[in-house]
């Protein structure tokens, strides 16, 4: 890790390995399909975003338990040896922290099948609250990023959280993942009443509207990023509506692509001591996942996420 400043990031949520498996159709059963390639790769969005930070920034991941297994202290010495402060959950996982992932180019689709392995809010306010007096001891500037499920409880649970921190971060990004209903995640995101410097992330594939959900959004003062796969992103800021196109994959596969834009964006704002998102660094946020995308599309994975 080459640290360029004393900026640093912190990063909530959950930690797992994924094992992906690319084949030509979602299987059926009996179907004989067999996987034309596979491996392991750092799954979940906190740990890829701290990765993908950690190349130019001090960062620390306030995680859920990675277990005892084999693979567990493989994973726990990958985020260690990349110069990443881990701050795990004591509270051991209920299962494992492994996710299984098909991919199938044609379609773009995934099945996943998972255990449900997230740190619990109260680890995460502790770990929080025990950073504090540190963090606002040391000079240098504090940025925050949390995972959060739009469809869970705890989506509020983090807003709360977030609210009631001990120091004040320079930035904050809470990344809601994948919406169906993009009007709904609009209305969430323009009643949460945030007292810090925030944006908020959401993933969504259809089309972006200038609908009276969008125009309430502005009135709230919130920032919001849109992923949309191959369509690039739309940044949505008070007034305007901003569309960053990407560079084109060839029967892409996008797994963790999500995250690594956002450890750029976080990366970006962090060298620029922004507290707010702008264009360039979005643009060159695309860029890096992009890369990404490719990359993993051709087989030559990055060793920072790719376990084997």
């Amino acid at each position: 890790m080459s640290v360029h400043d004393d900026a640093r990031l912190v990063c909530v949520g959950p930690t797992g390995i994924g094992y992906y498996a690319e084949i030509q159709r979602l299987p059926q059963r009996d179907s004989g399909e067999w996987a034309s390639s596979s491996g392991a790769m750092v799954m979940c969005d906190a740990p890829i975003v701290a990765i993908e930070a950690a190349r130019r920034h001090n960062v620390c991941l306030i995680t859920n338990n990675l277990g005892g297994s084999i693979e567990s202290s493989m994973l726990r010495k990958h985020v260690l040896d990349l110069g990443i402060s881990l701050l795990e959950d004591p509270m051991p996982v209920s299962g494992v922290p492994f996710d299984m992932l098909m991919l199938e180019r044609q379609s773009g689709t995934r099945s996943f099948v998972t255990t449900d392995y997230s740190p619990r809010p109260a680890h995460i306010r502790q770990a929080l609250s025990e950073m504090s007096q540190k963090l606002n001891r040391d000079e240098g500037r504090t940025f925050l990023y949390m995972d959060a499920e739009l469809s869970s409880p705890d989506a509020h649970e983090t807003v709360v959280i977030l609210n009631s921190l001990a120091f004040t971060p320079t930035l904050a990004l809470i990344n809601l993942d994948d919406v169906s209903d993009f009007s709904a995640a609009l209305r969430w995101i323009r009643d949460q009443d945030v007292h810090l410097p925030t944006v908020f992330q959401i993933s969504y594939k259809g089309e972006i509207g200038y609908g009276p959900d969008l125009h309430s959004l502005w009135d709230s003062g919130h920032t919001v990023i849109v992923t949309s796969g191959a369509s690039g992103a739309h940044l949505l800021s008070p007034g305007s509506v901003q569309h960053i196109r990407c560079d084109e994959v060839k029967n892409a596969l996008t797994v963790g692509a999500g995250a690594i834009l956002s450890g750029a964006l976080m990366s970006g704002a962090m060298s620029a001591s922004l507290d707010v998102v702008t264009e360039p660094v979005l643009t060159a946020a695309m860029r890096e996942a992009s890369s990404f995308v490719r990359h993993f599309s051709e087989g030559t994975y990055r060793e920072d996420v790719f376990l084997w």
